[in-house]
């Protein structure tokens, strides 16, 4: 427990046909605009939508309301927060395009509560019993081009509804694919962070918690995983108990949620005025306190020129990415006014099932930037430096307090018993007897044989020429080689002409022996499961088969980039031998 030395304040549908008319001989007449709800236009005309429907639970209507300017769209009753308009937008007002009367069923707004047309908007709560949903739809020009109540679904027929202008007591009935929500989640983008899952390289998962009542953090774990790359498998640079493994199903979890993310409500983000806000903050469970007091990777942010770091009661997840940009997602307290449904009450755990509160902070690591010092390309933009890149991120993020579901900050913030799991035994050479380690530290007494750090092993069959040169990972090589199983057995081989593939396009133990060599040389690798396909079974290739090739390098052609192309295979994340690009022989 590490006692707080103080706490200063918290952050934290197509418009339908009308077939239930009568059938009629006679020639259709052409419709006049007294037959129609709305008349005919495209639904890009439409720069403003509204949804009113009546909430029970709160005895008041719940309003969504999305606005258009130019191409984007945003969310006007939820502060602006970005709109995902290709979908729920563009669907919902289509809808109501053109959209023709049916039968007239009423003119009595007596009869409105039976027809479930009564405005979710009208001010006398007197009648609560029979409120529809109101959609108020205005054109570019400010004009409004529908605003009607939609009440029940009609018996007459499937896909009928009962429906009238807010501003006339007409009743008809509506054919409508009354698609339209009111609910945040339905409207909002995805993936809020934007980051591409394979530009993440780091993952620190800091589980604690803040106890307010004795001024205390309860640091539970800290855990940081790491890749070298996209398709790299995960490691964690501490010590791991001998008995246990990273659960890398359970850290690609938390990567999937970390880029597909979908919130369920915003809350306006202020720190404008220091007394009101900082209550606001920790109302919601967001905190500075002291760099240091939780850990070092807190993040650290200047409040009136005073440098304080940042914390979440409920943890943080860090996510760092190729461009040292690093992303800290703070987790607070639930959030008791969201959409989701409330706990069962009967439950241990007062907090499941509940949104929750998380805050966004970023900041710039040079140390971590692959492209740090380099150069652009020569058709490149010079890009933002990483300070302003990071700023320019946090900008936008400190807009807003997200509101996650219970599901999304369980994956995003397992616990630590869920980032390992337990190790198997360890497997067998086949029928040697021997486990793959007892195999490899046999092999590598043998004279001639090197292993590299990675624990790949290697003899030189037949050395390259001076100078020769020795290819890069995004080189593309023309190679003979021939692959066989501990017991000799074929499973891939080149045909007569050298087989041609870039270097990152194979596994990843194969392309690291292709760089040590250079053009002219042959090699025999012996590739263990780790650095081939690990647990997985391919073609002729069991499971967690040690792989021997020998290489000869023929030549080195231009570069081609095949990383974060090719499909992967098992938990290694990457892809078989390509050395013939289809997988091995059979």
């Amino acid at each position: 427990m590490k006692l707080l030395p103080y706490i200063m304040c918290a952050l934290a549908v197509a418009a339908g046909v009308p077939a239930w008319w009568p059938v009629s001989s006679a020639p259709a007449a052409k419709k006049t605009d007294s037959d129609l709800f709305t008349k005919p236009a495209s639904a890009d005309v439409i720069a403003d939508l509204r949804v009113a429907e009546w909430d029970d639970a709160t005895s008041s209507a719940k309003i969504i309301e999305v606005k258009r300017s130019g191409n984007d769209w945003t969310i006007a009753s939820h502060f602006d927060y970005p709109a995902d308009a290709n979908t729920r937008v563009s669907k919902s007002t289509a809808t109501f395009m053109g959209l023709s009367h049916g039968r007239l069923v009423s003119e009595d707004p007596k009869q409105f509560a039976s027809l479930g047309v009564i405005d979710p908007l009208d001010p006398d709560l007197s009648q609560k019993e029979g409120r529809g949903k109101r959609i108020t739809m205005t054109d570019i020009t400010g004009q409004i081009v529908a605003d009607l109540v939609l009440g029940k679904k009609s018996e007459t027929g499937d896909g009928i509804y009962y429906m009238r202008e807010a501003a006339k007591n007409q009743v008809y009935t509506a054919q409508v694919n009354p698609d339209l929500s009111t609910k945040f989640i339905d409207y909002v983008e995805v993936d809020p962070l934007k980051v591409k899952r394979e530009d993440i390289r780091s993952l620190l998962v800091a589980d604690y918690s803040i106890d307010l009542q004795h001024k205390s953090i309860d640091m539970r774990s800290e855990t940081q995983l790491m890749r070298a790359s996209g398709t790299d498998l995960w490691s964690d640079p501490g010590p791991i108990p001998p008995d246990k493994r990273i659960a890398q199903g359970i850290i690609n979890t938390i990567v999937t949620a970390a880029t597909t993310v979908k919130l369920t409500d915003v809350r306006q983000f202020s720190i404008k005025s220091i007394p009101r806000d900082i209550m606001e903050m920790q109302s919601k469970g967001f905190y500075f306190v002291p760099p240091g007091t939780v850990d070092k990777d807190s993040p650290v942010v200047n409040l009136q020129g005073q440098d304080l770091a940042a914390v979440g009661n409920e943890g943080r997840l860090t996510i760092s990415t190729k461009d040292g940009l690093k992303y800290s997602l703070m987790f607070g307290e639930v959030a008791v006014d969201s959409e989701a449904k409330a706990p069962d009450a009967s439950a241990k755990d007062a907090t499941a099932g509940r949104d929750r509160y998380m805050l966004v902070f970023v900041q710039y690591d040079a140390a971590l930037d692959e492209d740090a010092g380099k150069p652009p390309g020569k058709d490149e933009q010079p890009k933002l430096s990483g300070a302003e890149r990071a700023a320019k991120a946090q900008a936008r993020y400190l807009k807003y307090y997200y509101v996650i579901s219970d599901e999304a900050f369980k994956q995003l913030r397992p616990p630590l018993e869920k980032l390992f799991e337990a190790k198997p035994a360890e497997a067998k050479v086949g029928t040697t007897g021997k486990t793959i380690s007892e195999w490899l530290a046999d092999n590598a007494k043998r004279q001639g044989v090197v292993t590299t750090a990675s624990g790949l092993q290697y003899e030189i069959l037949k050395p390259a020429p001076a100078g020769a040169a020795k290819p890069g990972p995004k080189d593309q090589v023309a190679v003979r080689y021939r692959g066989t199983l501990y017991d000799g057995t074929v499973f891939d081989a080149s045909k007569v002409e050298p087989t041609s593939f870039p270097v990152n396009g194979v596994v990843k133990g194969f392309g690291e022996g292709l760089q040590l060599m250079g053009v002219g040389a042959k090699y025999r690798l012996f590739i263990k499961p780790e650095l081939g396909y690990g647990e997985s079974a391919v073609g002729k290739i069991p499971a967690n088969s040690i792989l021997t090739f020998e290489v000869e390098l023929v030549s080195i052609g231009p570069p081609k980039d095949m990383s974060g192309i090719v499909p992967s295979i098992g938990p290694n994340g990457q892809q078989a031998i390509q050395a013939h690009l289809g997988g091995p022989s059979h």
